[in-house]
């Protein structure tokens, strides 16, 4: 069965006899790692055992990357093993990661062409007492490179007849990685994400080191970290590291007043308020655009499209959108000052208008009827788009949510000429 430990960041593992020394040289290197010193021991342990997989998952942001590389730092250090450690951020061929496989763990300039020539090179260069581990963070994008790397790489103890450890390090659980292939059980370690205090805690470390000259008292430190970075920041599901980062600029601010005293934490929170409604707004926007970005084309240029047609009038559609000039003259409006059009705020819209605007905007101008609504169903369940018809027998009229400033990010990201097609701009 697959062994599976699910850890706490304290927890603990019980020391091998006879080997004191490399022990408390090991917990001595983790407790560096601020609320990860006992996760880095757990995998230590058990590399030391030699199983041929390890598999450790989390969710994103709980430190990953570098309990691996703290873990490979300890076992450089302690042991004799040979290790790769591996980033498939930046591998997008086959070819590049034979090569880092081969140049961290064999110290060989020899590139094989494929999997079976890495074998034979094990064989050949490592000895058989050695025993070797291969780190490999994002594991889940080794099945894009080949389909069968991933199940030849936790089988390379099997095929190369060696002491070889493969440690896949991924957000996603181990079911899905393999995809039914055989493969041996492996170990499973699950990182859990940061709690409340440990998250005050590494935000008080960093405050700490960045400002260890100005002597401030622990209080003050654990008021600002507590109360005016995670209490703000934390119900817009920002990460770990954007409050680190905003801890840091935004401290200085904290005790920029001439009282710097746990009696006076309620002036000086008074004080940074401005800079923290500021700095809120910013990330706000910062990760609603990111999340746009993930978007596909099609869904992002409709977004696009949505705006223009819930802000510019439909009678002007021909004029901004059809590829023809139109022979229609121009009649002069005699009425009186034109409010603008967004300041009336965004007007409904039908998919066939939609999709006339998505034609003039883009150059080949075709997109399937049945992509149109999935991308438009999609925007409407991210609060994108709004149905405005609840009636199933009358055409479907949507409007479009996002600002302007929303919209002119997505339409340069997408290759669209926004200001030309937008009225009155």
């Amino acid at each position: 069965m697959t062994q599976r430990r699910h850890l706490s960041s304290e927890g603990s593992c019980t020391a091998k006899k006879g080997k004191p020394n490399t022990r408390n040289c090991s917990e001595k290197e983790s407790e560096q790692v601020c609320c990860r010193s006992g996760v880095i021991n757990e995998i230590v342990a058990i590399l030391k055992l030699k199983p041929p997989v390890l598999h450790i998952t989390g969710p994103m942001g709980v430190g990953k990357s570098l309990i691996v590389s703290k873990s490979a730092e300890i076992l450089r250090e302690t042991t004799n093993m040979r290790l790769a450690v591996i980033d498939m951020e930046g591998i997008v061929k086959v070819h590049n990661f034979y090569h880092e496989l081969v140049s961290q763990l064999l110290q060989n300039d020899s590139i094989p062409d494929n999997m079976a020539s890495f074998v034979r090179l094990l064989v050949n260069l490592i000895p058989s007492t050695c025993h070797c581990i291969i780190f490999v963070k994002g594991a889940h994008k080794l099945n894009e490179l080949n389909s069968a790397l991933f199940a030849t790489l936790c089988k390379l103890n099997e095929l190369s007849n060696k002491k070889i450890t493969t440690v896949t390090v991924s957000t996603c659980p181990w079911d899905i990685l393999h995809l039914n292939i055989p493969l041996l059980k492996p170990m499973i370690i699950t990182v859990p994400s940061y709690t409340r205090n440990e998250m005050i805690q590494i935000l008080k470390q960093n405050i700490v080191e960045q400002f260890e000259t100005l002597n401030i008292a622990d209080g003050i430190i654990d008021s600002f970290c507590s109360t005016c970075i995670y209490d703000t920041f934390i119900p817009y599901s920002v990460s770990l590291r954007e409050m680190i980062k905003a801890a840091v600029e935004l401290f200085p601010e904290y005790i920029k007043g001439g009282d710097i005293s746990e009696k006076n934490v309620i002036e000086m929170y008074q004080n940074i308020q401005p800079a923290l409604k500021e700095r809120s707004s910013q990330l706000c926007s910062v990760i609603q655009n990111k999340s746009l970005l993930d978007l596909p084309y099609n869904s992002r240029v409709l977004l696009v499209c949505g705006y223009l047609a819930s802000h510019n009038p439909a009678r002007l559609d021909r004029r901004f959108f059809c590829k023809a000039k139109s022979s229609k003259r121009k009649v002069k409006s005699r009425g009186g000052p034109a409010l603008h059009e967004i300041l009336k705020g965004p007007k409904t819209f039908t998919v066939e208008r939609l999709i006339a605007i998505f034609s003039g905007v883009t150059q080949d101008g075709t997109i399937p009827c049945a992509d149109v609504m999935s991308s438009i169903s999609t925007l409407v369940s991210r609060g994108l788009m709004v149905r405005m018809s609840l009636d199933l027998l009358e055409q479907p009229k949507y409007k479009c949510l996002i600002n302007k400033d929303t919209a002119k990010t997505l339409s340069k990201e997408s290759g669209v000429d926004f200001e030309s097609y937008l009225f009155n701009h």
